[in-house]
């Protein structure tokens, strides 16, 4: 027998097989295999969307707790009574200032969320220097054992 005829014969054994069903496609033989395999990335897929959602609600309640901060620290500087509260209140906003800085440099601080920052920054450095302003022009107060006199 020569190559050719071999395949030849090759062919029509395989052209027999398929016509009488005894031979299996490619889905035939996979078809289980790929329907778990898509189940399973379904499944990952979603598990995957379901962490970073859960993660990208954590950011939120962070940036609101921070912006709830900037309202108290606005609402201190109301009733601060010296220059040192008002420089330990500055200093905090400073430091959500360059918190927000890292925000905007990492992308993960929309244009919403800035300008939220911005107004509320603004109100309590606002009430910071309106309270510094009142603070430095009272008259210093009595010590106490002159004020029991």
């Amino acid at each position: 027998m020569t190559a050719a005829s071999l395949s030849v014969s090759g062919f029509s054994i395989l052209a027999a097989a398929y016509l009488d069903g005894d031979l299996k496609t490619f889905f035939d033989r996979y078809s289980d295999l790929l329907y778990w395999g898509l189940m399973a990335m379904s499944v990952l897929g979603s598990g995957f969307a379901g962490l970073l959602s859960y993660s990208k609600a954590d950011d939120r309640v962070r940036k609101l707790r921070t912006l709830e901060r900037l309202l108290e620290i606005a609402q201190a500087a109301r009733s601060a009574d010296t220059t040192k509260a008002l420089d330990d209140l500055q200093a905090e906003i400073d430091t959500i200032q360059g918190d927000m800085i890292r925000d905007v440099e990492a992308g993960t601080l929309d244009e919403t969320a800035m300008m939220a920052y911005a107004m509320s920054v603004d109100r309590a450095q606002t009430a910071i220097s309106e309270r510094r302003r009142t603070v430095q022009d009272l008259p210093p107060r009595p010590l106490a054992a002159v004020a029991s006199l």
